[in-house]
């Protein structure tokens, strides 16, 4: 009974390991650029005009870098760290809920290109993360 029940696990984790190695790419892209070079990456990519502390984007970058690091040590020994793959999904949901927060709320001062791309990234990371983890058995 427990062969069939790991045999089942394994049959979701390509799809979920996939995912999970593109979101961390993404997040890599993401937080190399806000850490390293956060004003000519809002200015440039997202036109921005006027930026918030820099501070603030740099400490975003290595959020996003932690994740990375998470990420990777996660899908290294994915049969054994399932539990954790749901905080892959939390991250970026909660992302999602602070940016539809502020557009709902009025509070939202950047771009709109920042904005609805934000909206897009995490909204996918949020659904196919889950749906690949939801795939593997035992949840």
């Amino acid at each position: 009974m427990h062969a069939i029940e790991k045999s089942e696990k394994v049959q979701g984790i390509p799809l979920l390991s996939t995912m999970m190695k593109i979101q961390a790419i993404v997040f890599l892209i993401y937080g190399l650029l806000l850490f390293l070079i956060p004003a000519w990456t809002l200015q440039s990519i997202f036109g921005f005009e006027k930026l918030p502390p820099l501070i603030y984007l740099r400490v975003t970058g290595g959020l996003f870098l932690a994740i990375v690091l998470a990420e990777y040590l996660c899908f290294r020994r994915l049969l054994e760290r399932l539990d954790l793959t749901w905080f892959f999904v939390a991250a970026p949901g909660f992302m999602l809920v602070a940016f539809i927060w502020e557009g709902v709320a009025g509070t939202y001062e950047g771009t709109s290109f920042f904005y609805w791309s934000s909206i897009f990234v995490t909204f996918f990371f949020t659904v196919v993360i889950w749906l690949s983890r939801i795939r593997v058995k035992g949840i």
